[in-house]
């Protein structure tokens, strides 16, 4: 991965993959080495294991870029996840919903629940390269946010 989205010469981004399905993490993974992203990805395989890292957080943590999160997790689903992480020293964080519910009630609810973006996960490999290339792309490099909102 090689093309940087950020502007501190010394860190990476980091995404933050929330994902337990193995393969589906993997082909986010191969996605973004495809699209030529240099990031630093943290993949966390349930919601436990999630909401146990964003309230590991403190001040002298940097915050992740970007939250990727499926909403069918163990031990703690995403939705709980979510409603968590809004109400958490992440909640600034740009939290996009990728699982593979299109169900229009899903989505409000996401809504609701101030998630950034709801995305159906794409069917083929291509979808996975064309979505991390849009995903990285808009969160990473043209969405701002405000100055030392994320350390």
């Amino acid at each position: 991965m090689n093309k940087s989205l950020t502007t501190e010469p010394d860190s990476l981004p980091l995404v933050v993959l929330i994902e337990d399905d193995p393969d589906h993490a993997e082909l986010m993974r191969r996605s973004l080495v495809k699209a030529d992203i240099d990031i630093d990805l943290l993949h966390l395989n349930d919601g436990k294991k999630a909401l146990d890292y964003f309230l590991s957080i403190n001040e002298e943590t940097a915050l992740p870029n970007l939250i990727l999160l499926d909403l069918s997790l163990p031990k703690l689903d995403g939705w709980q996840v979510l409603v968590r992480l809004k109400k958490s020293a992440c909640a600034a964080v740009p939290v996009v919903v990728l699982t593979s519910s299109s169900n229009p009630d899903d989505i409000a609810r996401a809504t609701q629940m101030h998630a950034n973006s709801y995305i159906a996960k794409p069917a083929r490999l291509q979808g996975y390269i064309d979505l991390a290339q849009a995903l990285c792309s808009y969160w990473l490099g043209w969405n701002k946010l405000a100055p030392g909102i994320l350390k």
